[in-house]
């Protein structure tokens, strides 16, 4: 009878200790998750940034490079419909005007 509960102890204290061991790695797989991701949005922003930089560049005329000048192109006329879309937002949430 007595080795009956030994066995059993030990079987518990095995799944309680592989359970542990189990944890700690999805704990550090999770850490090792969010830094990645953590690290991943910093290289966003330093593209951001550095599209700034190369946009700025371009419009000083301290750099050419025609792709460069198309991308811009195209920045520039997103931007400017967003620009419209903002006003026609504004223009919306004022509702209609007594004169209509």
């Amino acid at each position: 009878m007595m080795d009956f509960w030994q066995q059993t102890r030990e079987q518990v204290r095995r799944l309680l200790n592989r359970a542990g061991v189990e944890a700690e790695r999805a704990t550090r797989l999770a850490q090792l998750s969010i830094e990645a991701s953590n690290v991943r949005a910093n290289v966003q922003r330093k593209i951001a940034d550095l599209g700034g930089l190369a946009r700025k560049l371009v419009q000083d005329g301290a750099i050419t490079h025609a792709d460069l000048v198309a991308v811009i192109t195209e920045i520039e006329a997103l931007e400017a419909r967003v620009k419209e879309l903002e006003e026609q937002i504004a223009a919306t949430k004022a509702g209609p005007t007594r004169s209509e």
